[in-house]
Parts: structure tokens; C-alpha cells; sequence
């Protein structure tokens, strides 16, 4: 009887846990994405084509990180604010990633999940920072990839 306790409770603890992974996992925004231009990141350059963008998984997702990474294996790092999403008018209604186009070149800039009350924003280098007092920035909308 006292084995059978073990054991039930072990079953127990392995679904909660298998659960609460599933859970965090899911709870994970993602977006895929294609770049037709070089997009800058920080201070890296992304060049044109697929990426996958998504909020650092594990110990380290408390630390507003999202994680940008291609089929072929190239990762890329970066920080990121939220913005809250009801603020602006109207509220997003559909997913988007938004580049800021300053001069030639382009910006990871925002990113907005469809049904979130929230968004996340890539803050601009240094560099950039200094052109769009020169320059007008301009929105542009990447292209997603559905499925």
C-alpha cells in the first residue's frame, strides 16, 4: 500500500511538471517573419530572410530577452521594453512586426500579438538614435509567416 502512495505521488509530481512546462512553453509569444532588407538589431545586422522571433524560454525569461533565430541555426539576442497595447488607438488586431526605417536602413522597432494587452519594443542603438534626429523615420510592416 505504502509503495502504491509512492508511486501514485511520483505519477503526480511528473504531470504537474510536465504540465507546468507545457504551460510556459505555450505561454511564450512567437512570431515568424521575413526580412526582405538587412535589419538592424542592436548593434548586428540581420541580413534578408526567415527568422523566428520569441521570448527567451527557461531561468532567463524574467529578463525581457527575446530570441531571434533562423532555420540554419544563426541566434540572435536582444533586449526589449513592453508597451502597453491599449494605449494605442486602435488596439492591435492583428500580429505585427514593425520596422522603423531611418534613412536606408531598417530597425527591428515593435512587435504586437494579436489579443495582447501588450507589446514589445527593441529599443534603437545609439547610432540610430542619432540619425532620427536628421532624418524622418518611417514605419514599415515585415512580412509574416503564417503556420
Amino acid at each position: 500500500m505504502k509503495h502504491q502512495t509512492i508511486l501514485r505521488n511520483m505519477a503526480l509530481a511528473l504531470f504537474v511538471t510536465a504540465v507546468s512546462a507545457f504551460a510556459l512553453a505555450a505561454g511564450r509569444d512567437k512570431v515568424k517573419v521575413q526580412f526582405e532588407h538587412p535589419v538592424h538589431v542592436n548593434n548586428q545586422v540581420l541580413p534578408p530572410g526567415h527568422y523566428t522571433i520569441e521570448e527567451m524560454g527557461g531561468k532567463e525569461n524574467n529578463n525581457n530577452v527575446l530570441e531571434i533565430y533562423t532555420d540554419g541555426g544563426q541566434k540572435f539576442e536582444t533586449s526589449f521594453m513592453t508597451i502597453d497595447a491599449m494605449k494605442r488607438n486602435p488596439s492591435p488586431k492583428e500580429t505585427k512586426v514593425v520596422l522603423e526605417r531611418i534613412g536606408n536602413d531598417y530597425y527591428l522597432d515593435k512587435i504586437w500579438i494579436k489579443g495582447r494587452q501588450f507589446g514589445y519594443q527593441v529599443p534603437l542603438s545609439e547610432q540610430a538614435k542619432s540619425q532620427t534626429n536628421s532624418m524622418h523615420p518611417e514605419e514599415v510592416t515585415a512580412i509574416l509567416i503564417v503556420g
